[in-house]
């Protein structure tokens, strides 16, 4: 009797990056030996529910996690042989760009992103039009027409997130305004403090609750503090634009 050994199917299964951000679509190369052997059968279990008989599948993973791939082949002479390799999927982190804001022409707000506390990971705000920084989770923003931000996260994997936030420009011009320079003075002396602007202000709120304050809404209040002391001016001006100042007696 003539016994024929036939070898298994020479299959062999390769990922040149195995890991990867999600969606994930792993470059799956196989051994180019395995089609010179005519396979009869391509059986691909992905790990993550998915299965396939195609040779050369193009799988996605969009959850993340690790994935063991499998590959059972069966050859014309009906040998089989199973093959398997490892992948990673890397975890997205969340991130959050906020609020959309209104700001007047010439005023400034921040962009307040809660992104992940964690030093490795990359921030880059773009446009960098009207932005102090590009690289810091709060920069200051001062565009000069309505504008959407896109807050770029990469993680230490190479993972990408992006969200977007909007400023738009209110048509009223944000007031500018000058408070006395701090001063010194004597116990028990007195002093005016005193806010100019380049624009009407309809509104003053001084918010040093001082008794010695002599107006808490008006532009030119008079004080004899007692103790060293810090006075903040909130002014509004058309349109309801607001700026802040303060002086330190």
């Amino acid at each position: 009797v003539f016994v024929q050994i036939v070898p298994l199917p020479p299959a062999v299964i390769h990922f040149p990056a195995p890991y990867g951000c999600p969606p994930f679509a792993p470059d799956i190369q196989v051994d180019s030996s395995f089609f010179a052997q005519e396979a009869m059968q391509w059986e691909w279990d992905f790990g993550n529910g998915v299965k396939s008989s195609s040779p050369q599948p193009q799988p996605i993973y969009e959850t993340p996690g690790t994935y063991v791939i499998q590959l059972h082949v069966t050859s014309s002479e009906a040998c089989e042989a199973v093959y398997m390799d490892t992948i990673v999927v890397h975890s997205l982190p969340e991130i959050d760009a906020g609020i959309s804001k209104e700001v007047c022409i010439g005023g400034l707000t921040y962009l307040d992103a809660p992104v992940p506390n964690d030093d490795s990971n990359q921030i880059h705000w773009f446009p960098s039009d009207g932005l102090d920084c590009t690289d810091c989770a709060r920069p200051l923003a001062g565009p000069a027409q309505p504008t959407t931000y896109f807050l770029q996260l990469t993680t230490p994997e190479g993972c990408q997130v992006l969200d977007s936030v909007d400023i738009r420009i209110r048509p009223y011009i944000q007031p500018t305004i000058t408070v006395e320079p701090d001063t010194l003075i004597c116990l028990g002396r007195s002093v005016k403090l005193e806010v100019t602007s380049d624009v009407p202000i309809f509104g003053y709120t001084w918010d040093r609750q001082d008794s010695t304050l002599s107006c808490h809404n008006c532009p030119s209040p008079v004080t004899s503090p007692k103790l060293s002391s810090q006075y903040i001016v909130s002014v509004t001006g058309e349109g309801g634009c607001v700026a802040i100042d303060s002086v330190y007696i």
